[in-house]
C-alpha cells in the first residue's frame, strides 16, 4: 500500500526506468553457463567520445554487475578515450585494442565476470535503437553484432539513415524497376 504522504508524481517517478536503464540492456551472466550469442546486451551511445560516455556506462554496469575493473573498446571507433575513469570513488581502467570486435564494448568485473555489449550508434533512429537494445539484452539471443545492427560488409554508417538508403535504392534502379513491374501487371 502506498504511503499516504507520497504524491502521485512520486509514485510515477519510482516506476519509470532511469536514463541509464534506457541506455543499457543486459542479460547478466549465469555462472557456468556459456552465452548463446556474441553479446550479452547493448549500450545506447550518444557520441563517439568515451570520455563523455564512460562514466554513465560504468555507473550503469556497476548497478547491474557490481564494481567494474576494465572496459575494453575498439580504438578505431572512439574519437577520445581516457585511460581511467573514476566513478563513485572507484577507478575503472579503459583499454583500447585494435582487435576488439567492431561495434562492441567489453566489461570485466572485479569478480572476473565478462560481458560484451553491442554499441548502438548515435545516428541510429530511436525505433531501430530500441529494437537493438531489446534484442541484444534478451536471454537466448543468438544474433551476431552485424545482424543486430542491420549491417553488411559494404554498409557504412550513413546507410542506416532511411533517407540515404532510399536515395541509394533509387540510384541503383529501384524506382525504375518498380515502375516496370507495375507496367507488367
Amino acid at each position: 500500500m502506498p504511503n499516504s504522504t507520497q504524491t502521485a508524481a512520486d509514485q510515477v517517478s519510482r516506476s519509470l526506468p532511469s536514463d541509464l536503464d534506457r541506455r543499457l540492456t543486459l542479460t547478466p551472466p549465469i555462472s557456468g553457463v556459456r552465452p548463446v550469442g556474441e553479446v550479452d546486451g547493448a549500450w545506447l551511445s550518444f557520441s563517439d567520445d568515451l570520455d563523455y560516455e564512460g562514466p554513465e556506462l560504468i555507473e550503469a554496469l556497476t548497478q547491474r554487475l557490481g564494481p567494474i575493473d576494465r572496459v575494453l573498446y575498439c580504438l578505431d571507433e572512439w574519437r577520445t578515450a581516457p585511460r581511467r575513469i573514476a566513478v563513485a570513488g572507484r577507478t575503472t581502467h579503459l583499454d583500447g585494442y585494435r582487435y576488439q570486435p567492431p561495434h562492441t564494448l567489453g566489461a570485466l568485473t572485479v569478480d572476473g565476470d565478462r560481458v560484451v555489449l553491442v554499441v548502438v550508434p548515435p545516428m541510429m533512429s530511436e525505433p531501430a535503437a530500441q529494437v537493438v537494445l531489446h534484442s541484444a539484452g534478451e536471454r537466448g539471443n543468438a544474433e551476431t553484432v552485424e545482424q543486430l545492427l542491420g549491417l553488411t560488409l559494404t554498409d557504412v554508417p550513413p546507410f542506416t539513415d532511411p533517407i540515404v538508403s532510399g536515395n541509394r535504392w533509387e540510384s541503383e534502379g529501384g524506382a525504375a524497376l518498380s515502375s516496370e513491374f507495375e507496367d507488367i501487371q
